[in-house]
């Protein structure tokens, strides 16, 4: 499985990410500290890296890869296309690798999970545990084709007021 660029964004959202130049559909499987220069990076891998290794990588690494970065605006003078997320200067760039570990940590074993419910072929009810422990403050619902209610995450939905008031105008309609 993986991860969008814009699903990285909002999780560093905290730290001041802004996206830079994206122009590409970029998607990754892990996450990797960048701190020498390279020769070769893996366009599915998101690097993190110091201002100041940037400027020393080849031109062409900047085509077709992505990096998550701390700098002052004004340090960003590269000559070359840079695609990324920049990061507030102050920012914990460990504090950030870790965020960033945790959560292909926790979509790996999202991913791993539903193969494993789907190898046990018991219906919809092991997708639906899946679903009651990764989204625990969301209502999932399968119906058939009489909109009767087969499977869902939760049997009530008194906490959830939003849900809990479309209802309330759906049985006043009917």
């Amino acid at each position: 499985m993986k991860l969008s660029l814009q699903l990285i964004l909002e999780t560093l959202t905290e730290y001041g990410a802004q996206l830079i130049e994206t122009d590409g559909d970029f998607a990754f499987t892990g996450v990797q500290i960048l701190t020498s220069p390279t020769d070769i990076l893996e366009p599915d891998t998101l690097y993190v890296c110091t201002p100041k290794v940037l400027p020393k990588l080849k031109k062409q690494l900047f085509e077709n890869h992505c990096f998550v970065f701390k700098a002052k605006p004004s340090q960003l003078q590269c000559h070359h296309a840079l695609h990324g997320i920049l990061l507030d200067e102050n920012t914990d760039l460990n504090e950030v690798v870790n965020r960033l570990i945790t959560l292909f940590t926790q979509f790996h074993a999202f991913e791993f999970a539903i193969k494993e419910a789907s190898l046990e072929r018991r219906g919809y009810e092991p997708f639906f545990e899946i679903a009651k422990k990764a989204f625990p403050h969301c209502l999932i619902v399968v119906t058939d084709s009489a909109y009767n209610i087969v499977c869902s995450t939760r049997s009530s939905v008194d906490d959830i007021e939003k849900v809990k008031d479309k209802l309330q105008n759906i049985k006043k309609n009917f």
